[in-house]
C-alpha cells in the first residue's frame, strides 16, 4: 500500500504554498466565471422544474378524475346483476302462467372489455409517469440547491475553484443534463398515454367521439414529431423537444458510419478512430478524425457556428439588430456608450476598418434611425449645464469622433473603397454647436475641426452627382437656347426656375463656403454650379488647413482628413486664388510667432505642413504679385532649415516665387515708392534675398526653367538704384552663385555634357539679361580634335568664376554702408560643394581678389575679414603639412592657385596686419591659428629668395605666442 502511494506521488509534483498563493488571482477569475455559469444553469433548471411540477400536479388531478370513472369498468356492475335477476323472475312468472318448463340461464363470469383494459392501463401508466416526473423534479430542485451550497462552502479562491470544477465535472460524469431532459420527456409521454387511453375510453361510449379524439391525438403526435426534427434541419429554430437531442446524436452516429463505409480501402474502423487493415491509413485516419469531431458536435455548437459564420444573411441580421438597438436607446445616457463605440468600429491604428462600414452607413440613411441626427442631438445635450466638466468634454469628444467616422465613410466611398453612398450633414454642421470653435478647450477643438471638415466633405459627396447632372442639363439647355430649339418663352421660364430652385437647394448646404447668388440668368446659374462643383472642394481643404494651423496641437486624424479631400487638379488657379491668399495670410500672420518661438520643431510640425500644403496650391501666372503674407514668411521665419522644408514640400512654389519676383521687381523703383511704398519695396527685396540665400535645390526636370528665371531676374536686379543698391548687391551675388552651382551640377555630373565654358561678362554689373553662352572659340582652341572639355578645365572655369563673384561682392564692402547682410551673403557665396583652391586662376582675377581683400581690411569690417579667412580657397595652403625643407612640392599634390606675386604680397600683408591686430586685442584665437597656417602654406608653396621670409615668419610667431597663450587653445572650427 505504501509503495502504491509512493508511485502515485511520483507522478505529481509537490505543491508549493507560495505557488498556490501566487495563483489566487488566476483562480479568482475562474471562480467568477464559473459561478456565473453555474448559477445561470441551476436557475434555468429550477425554473423548468417549477413549471413541470405545476403542470404535473394539475395533470395528475385531472387524470385522477378520469380514473375514478374508468376503473369501474374493470369490475362487474351491481346494476347489471339486478337487471339479470329481474329478467330471470319475469321469465319464471311467464313460465308459470303458460305452463312452459322453466329454463334457468347459466351465469357467465365477468370479463372486462379490451377497451376498458386499454383505457385503464394507459391512464394508470400516465398517472404513474406524471407522479414520477413530479418526484424527480422535486429531487432535482433539491440537488441543484445542494450543488450551489457545496460550491459556496469555502471562501478561499483556490479551494472554491477546485470544488466548482469537481462538482461540475461530477454533473457531467453522471449525466445530470440528460436527467433534466428526461423529466419533461416523461411528462410528454404521460400526456400521450392519456390521449390514447381517452380514445379507448370513448370507443364503447361513442365511436364518433372516439374518432374525433383520435384525430386530435394524431395531430398532436405529428406536431410533436415536427417540433422534434425541425431544429435538426434549421439550427436557428426555437422549437425543440427532449427527443431532439437524442435524434441529433443518432443522426451524427449514422453520418459517421456512412462516411467510414464510403472511405476507400476501409476494412475495419474502431470506435477510437483507428483504422485496421487499410492500404491508405493516413486518409482513413483523417476521415475517422473528422467523423469523431462531427459526432462530438452538439446542436448548440452548430447553432453557434452558423450564427458567427460570415455570410450575407449574417450581415442582414447584424443590420437589423443594430437598427433595433438604436431605436431602443431613448435616453442620452444609454445612447452615449453606443456612440462611443463607433470610431473604433470604423477606424483602427492601421487605418480604415471595412467590416461594419455598410452597417453604419445604413444606420445613418435609415429614415427611422438617422444615427447622425441622434449624435447631433446628443452633442446638443452637452450644453444643458447639468454635466460636469469632465463629462462635458468626454461627451463632446465622443460625438465629434463618431460624426467624423460616419462622415469619413462617405468621403472614402468617393475614392473607390466603398459603394457610392454618402451622408448629408448640411442640417447638422449649421447648428450653433458647430458654428465656431470654443476657444475654451483646445482638446475639443482638435476633434471639432476634423469632424466639421469631414462633414463638409461628406455633404459635398452627397450632392456631387446632382451637381454633375445639373451642370450637364444646364449645358444642354444652353445649347438648345443658342440654336433656337428652345423658342417657347413660358417653357424657358419654367425650366430656368427649376434650375434655379435646384441650385438654391444645393447652395444652402454650404453657407460658409459659397455665396447665395443662385438666382438670375442662365449664365449666372452655370457660374454658381461651377463654383459648387469645382471650387468648394478647394475651399473645404483650405478652411481645414487654416483652422488646423491655429490649433494648439495636431487635429484629430490629421493625415487621414487631408487625404480624404480629393481635388480636381485641372481647376484654374484664378478660381480660388483670393481664398487661398486669405488662408495664407491668416496662417502666417497668426502662427509665425508660434513657429519662431517653438523650441522643438516637432511641436509645430502640423502648422508647417498646413503651410506647405497651402503653398503647394499657389500656382499663379507671371502677372500675379506675390502675396504680402508670403513676403512676411520669407522675411520673418527665423529658422532657415524650417523655411526651406516648407518651400520644398510646397511643390513647385519656388519656381513660381522666382517667376513672380521677376514680375514684381519689373515695376521699377518709382512705382514702388509711389504706389506700394518704400517699405513694401524693401520687404520684397529682403524676401528675394532670403529666397536666394536658401538655395533650394531644384528637381532635374525644373533645372532649365529655373536657370532661365534666375538669369532674367539678374537683369532686373542690375537696374536697381538707391536706396536699394545694398540689397541688390547681395541678391546679385547670391543669384550668380546659384547659377554657377546649378550649371556645375548639370555639367560636371554628366560626362560629355555640351556645356564647357562661361562668358564671364554675364557676371558684371552691366548685365542686361543675356543668357549663358558657350565660348566655342575658346573650346575649339583648347580642344582641336573636337573632344568635349575635360573635367579639370571645367573645374578651372567654375572656380575662376566663383572667385570673380566673391571679388565683385567684396568691392562693395569698402564703406560703412555695407551690402545687405554682408556676412551671411559672403558666407553663402564662398561655400560650395567643391573645395576650391587647386584650380588655375588667371592673374587678373587674382589681382582683383587681392585688391578687394585689401579694401575690406581698410574698411575694418571684422566679420567680413573673418569670413574671408575662412574661405575654402585657403584650404590648400592651410592644410599643407608635408612640405620638405628644400621647398619642393610633395608628390601628387595639387597646384597652388596664388601664383601672382603682387596679389600674393597684398594678401600676405593684409593677413599679417590683421593677425597683429588680433594678437593685440586677444580676440578670435581660431582666426589667428587659421591665418598662421595659411601664411605658412603660402611661404612653403611660394618661397621668396629675395627676402628672408622664413626669419620674418619666425619673428611674427614669437610676437603671436604670448597672445595665443593668454587667450587659450579652443578647437578651431575651420580646421
Amino acid at each position: 500500500m505504501n509503495d502504491r502511494n509512493q508511485n502515485i506521488d511520483q507522478n505529481f509534483k509537490a505543491t508549493e504554498p507560495g505557488d498556490e498563493a501566487a495563483a489566487a488571482k488566476l483562480w479568482a477569475v475562474y471562480v467568477l466565471e464559473a459561478e456565473k455559469y453555474d448559477k445561470a444553469l441551476v436557475e434555468s433548471w429550477k425554473s423548468d422544474m417549477e413549471g413541470l411540477l405545476i403542470f404535473a400536479g394539475l395533470f395528475s388531478a385531472i387524470l385522477t378524475a378520469f380514473l375514478i370513472e374508468s376503473y369501474k369498468t374493470l369490475n362487474s356492475n351491481s346494476g347489471d346483476l339486478t337487471v339479470q335477476l329481474l329478467t330471470q323472475i319475469s321469465e319464471q312468472l311467464l313460465a308459470s302462467a303458460t305452463g312452459d318448463p322453466l329454463r334457468i340461464p347459466t351465469s357467465i363470469p365477468f370479463t372486462p372489455p379490451i377497451t376498458a383494459l386499454a383505457c385503464n392501463g394507459l391512464w394508470f401508466l400516465s398517472l404513474g409517469l406524471s407522479l414520477a416526473c413530479a418526484m424527480i423534479a422535486t429531487l432535482l430542485q433539491q440537488w441543484a440547491r445542494d450543488f450551489l451550497h457545496r460550491a459556496d462552502m469555502r471562501s478561499a479562491p483556490i479551494i472554491r475553484a477546485r470544488i466548482f470544477s469537481y462538482l461540475y465535472y461530477g454533473l457531467r460524469r453522471f449525466r445530470m443534463h440528460t436527467m433534466v431532459e428526461i423529466i419533461p420527456l416523461l411528462l410528454h409521454a404521460s400526456l400521450g398515454f392519456f390521449f390514447c387511453g381517452l380514445v379507448a375510453f370513448l370507443i364503447p361510449v361513442h365511436l364518433a367521439m372516439a374518432v374525433l379524439v383520435g384525430t386530435l391525438l394524431m395531430i398532436i403526435v405529428a406536431a410533436y414529431s415536427v417540433l422534434t426534427f425541425l431544429p435538426l434541419l434549421y439550427p436557428d429554430c426555437p422549437y425543440h423537444t427532449p427527443l431532439s437531442g437524442a435524434c441529433w446524436q443518432f443522426l451524427q452516429t449514422f453520418k459517421k458510419i456512412s462516411r467510414c463505409r464510403r472511405s476507400p480501402g476501409n476494412h475495419t474502423l474502431l470506435e477510437s478512430g483507428t483504422v485496421i487493415d487499410s492500404p491508405n491509413p493516413h486518409r482513413l485516419n483523417v476521415v475517422a478524425l473528422e467523423s469523431s469531431l462531427s459526432l462530438e458536435e452538439t446542436m448548440v455548437d452548430v447553432m453557434s457556428r452558423n450564427a458567427t459564420k460570415a455570410s450575407k444573411e449574417r450581415s442582414e441580421r447584424d443590420q437589423k439588430a443594430l437598427i433595433w438597438t438604436v431605436k431602443s436607446l431613448a435616453d442620452e445616457v444609454e445612447l452615449e456608450p453606443f456612440v462611443e463605440a463607433i470610431p473604433d468600429l470604423l477606424w483602427g491604428r492601421g487605418g480604415r476598418r471595412h467590416t461594419y462600414a455598410d452597417h453604419i452607413l445604413r444606420l445613418a440613411q435609415n429614415p427611422g434611425v438617422k444615427l447622425h441626427d441622434r449624435i447631433a442631438t446628443l452633442l446638443d445635450s452637452c450644453h444643458t449645464g447639468i454635466l460636469s466638466v469632465d463629462a462635458f468634454q468626454r461627451r463632446q469628444i465622443t460625438c465629434y469622433k463618431a460624426l467624423y467616422a460616419i462622415a469619413s465613410l462617405s468621403a472614402y466611398s468617393q475614392s473607390g473603397e466603398e459603394p457610392a453612398l454618402a451622408v448629408d450633414f448640411a442640417h447638422i454642421y449649421r447648428r450653433t454647436t458647430f458654428a465656431k470653435r470654443t476657444h475654451e478647450n483646445s482638446e475639443i477643438d482638435r476633434y471639432m475641426t476634423s469632424a466639421k471638415t469631414m462633414m463638409f466633405w461628406s455633404s459635398y459627396c452627397a450632392v456631387k452627382s446632382r451637381l454633375v447632372s445639373l451642370r450637364e442639363n444646364l449645358l444642354a439647355f444652353e445649347t438648345r437656347v443658342i440654336t433656337g430649339a428652345e423658342s417657347d418663352l413660358s417653357e424657358f421660364s419654367v425650366r430656368l426656375g427649376e434650375f434655379s430652385a435646384a441650385t438654391r437647394d444645393i447652395t444652402a448646404k454650404f453657407p460658409e463656403l459659397v455665396g447665395t447668388s443662385h438666382s438670375g440668368g442662365l449664365s449666372q446659374l452655370k457660374q454658381t454650379v461651377d463654383e459648387l462643383l469645382f471650387r468648394v472642394p478647394y475651399m473645404i481643404l483650405f478652411n481645414y488647413l487654416r483652422d488646423s494651423a491655429s490649433l494648439a496641437s495636431p487635429p484629430y486624424r490629421w493625415d487621414e482628413t487631408r487625404a480624404a479631400v480629393c481635388l480636381n487638379p485641372s481647376v484654374l488657379f484664378s478660381a480660388f486664388h483670393w481664398y487661398l491668399e486669405d488662408c495664407l495670410d491668416a496662417v502666417i500672420s497668426t502662427q509665425l510667432p508660434t513657429l519662431n518661438t517653438a523650441s522643438d520643431p516637432r511641436a509645430v510640425a502640423w502648422i508647417e505642413t498646413s503651410l506647405s500644403r497651402l503653398l503647394s496650391f499657389w500656382r499663379p501666372d507671371d502677372s500675379v504679385s506675390i502675396p504680402t503674407s508670403v513676403i512676411q514668411l520669407l522675411n520673418h521665419r527665423h529658422s532657415s532649415p524650417a523655411l526651406k522644408a516648407v518651400l520644398l514640400n510646397g511643390g513647385k512654389v519656388e519656381l513660381y516665387l522666382w517667376c513672380n519676383f521677376r514680375a514684381t521687381l519689373s515695376e521699377g523703383p518709382a512705382e514702388w515708392t509711389v504706389s506700394r511704398g518704400l517699405t513694401a519695396s524693401h520687404d520684397s527685396l529682403t524676401a528675394l534675398w532670403r529666397l536666394a540665400y536658401l538655395d533650394l535645390a531644384p528637381q532635374p526636370q525644373d533645372l532649365e526653367s529655373r536657370l532661365d528665371l534666375l538669369c532674367s531676374l539678374l537683369g532686373v536686379i542690375s537696374k536697381m538704384k538707391p536706396p536699394f543698391i545694398s540689397i541688390s548687391t547681395s541678391i546679385t551675388a547670391l543669384i550668380k552663385t546659384q547659377i554657377l552651382n546649378e550649371i556645375t551640377q548639370s555639367t560636371i555630373g554628366a560626362y560629355g555634357h555640351p556645356l564647357a565654358g562661361l562668358d564671364h561678362d554675364i557676371f558684371q554689373d552691366d548685365y542686361e539679361g543675356k543668357q549663358f553662352q558657350l565660348d566655342m572659340e575658346t573650346l575649339e582652341s583648347e580642344n582641336p580634335h573636337g573632344m568635349p572639355p575635360s573635367l579639370d578645365s571645367l573645374d578651372d572655369m567654375w572656380e575662376e568664376t566663383r572667385m570673380n563673384i566673391v571679388a565683385e561682392f567684396l568691392e562693395h564692402c569698402t564703406s560703412n554702408d555695407l551690402p545687405y547682410r554682408a556676412v551671411e551673403t559672403l558666407e553663402k557665396i564662398t561655400h560650395g560643394d567643391k573645395t576650391p583652391g587647386d584650380a588655375a586662376i588667371p592673374q587678373p582675377h587674382q589681382s582683383r581678389f587681392a585688391n578687394s581683400i585689401e579694401c575690406v581690411f581698410a574698411a575694418r569690417v571684422t566679420d567680413l575679414l573673418n569670413q574671408i579667412v575662412a574661405f575654402n580657397c585657403w584650404n590648400l595652403y592651410a592644410d599643407t603639412q608635408e612640405i620638405s625643407e628644400l621647398g619642393q612640392n610633395p608628390p601628387n599634390a595639387a597646384s597652388p592657385w596664388l601664383d601672382d606675386a603682387a596679389a600674393r604680397n597684398k594678401i600676405t600683408d593684409v593677413f599679417h596686419n590683421y593677425a597683429r591686430e588680433l594678437a593685440i586685442s586677444m580676440d578670435w584665437p581660431h582666426i589667428q591659428s587659421r591665418i598662421e597656417k595659411v601664411l605658412q602654406g603660402i611661404h612653403l608653396w611660394h618661397p621668396n629668395p629675395e627676402a628672408d621670409a622664413e626669419d620674418e615668419l619666425i619673428e611674427k610667431q614669437a610676437d603671436w605666442e604670448p597672445a595665443k597663450s593668454s587667450v587659450g587653445s579652443d578647437e578651431d572650427p575651420y580646421d
